[in-house]
């Protein structure tokens, strides 16, 4: 009766400890909006900003770069991300960088600066994996100015077709690089793989405390098998 009892307290701290993982999992997961669906099922390849849609998880090949807009800045003062516009299908886009592409984004933008002013066709590129937002109205003015500032040069050199509309060129979602959703990508794999642990932990609580009873069980009744048979 004893060891019933202790069984089905056993069993209760389980589940209950089982129950709290999975909440906190399903809260884990909700801070990031679900995000890791997208992350599992891949960023999609986009060529046009035709392609783009709000909140899309995309991957973008970038062999041309025009410029940086603007800069954000940390609490101590340091750049810890830049606003570059490239040209894609005849439209002009903005793109999020964090401070890992600095170097390669700076070569990408003198790549085409040599092409544009020289012929000098390079044969670099950097690939981008983020997710896609409208632009804050700041960022979105910081391009449009430097758009106004250099149209004449991008008509010149038919990156776009004409001056008339800013609007019609300038496209108004940004990518951010290294983005899940919201959230960095460092970040929300760190959510993913804390939910991941609770989930597992929750199946141990479950199963494993019963595996243990069905053992105890077992061994109880081959040891009263063993004594009847002595008896007789």
């Amino acid at each position: 009766m004893e060891s019933n009892t202790a069984a089905k307290r056993i069993s209760a701290g389980a589940i209950a400890r089982a129950t709290a993982a999975i909440i906190m999992a399903v809260l884990l997961l909700t801070v990031t909006s679900f995000s890791f669906i997208k992350f599992l099922s891949g960023a999609k390849t986009v060529t046009s900003t035709e392609d783009l849609k709000e909140g899309a998880y995309v991957r973008l090949e970038i062999p041309r770069a025009l410029a940086y807009t603007a800069e954000s800045y940390s609490s101590a003062k340091k750049v810890t991300a830049r606003f570059m516009i490239i040209p894609m299908e005849g439209r002009l886009l903005t793109i999020r960088l964090p401070e890992r592409y600095f170097s390669s984004a700076d070569e990408i933008i003198k790549q085409t600066n040599d092409m544009l002013t020289s012929g000098i066709h390079g044969n670099k590129y950097i690939v981008i994996e983020g997710t896609v937002s409208t632009m804050t109205q700041s960022a979105y003015d910081y391009s449009s100015k430097w758009v106004k500032e250099n149209m004449s040069s991008l008509v010149g050199r038919e990156i776009i077709t004409s001056s008339e509309n800013i609007e019609e060129y300038l496209s108004d979602f940004v990518i951010n690089a290294d983005h899940i959703g919201a959230f960095s990508s460092n970040f929300a794999i760190t959510i993913y793989i804390l939910t991941a642990i609770l989930i597992i932990y929750a199946l141990f609580e479950i199963f494993m405390p019963r595996k243990k009873i069905d053992d105890n069980t077992d061994i109880k009744s081959d040891s009263k098998a063993a004594e009847e048979e002595e008896e007789e």
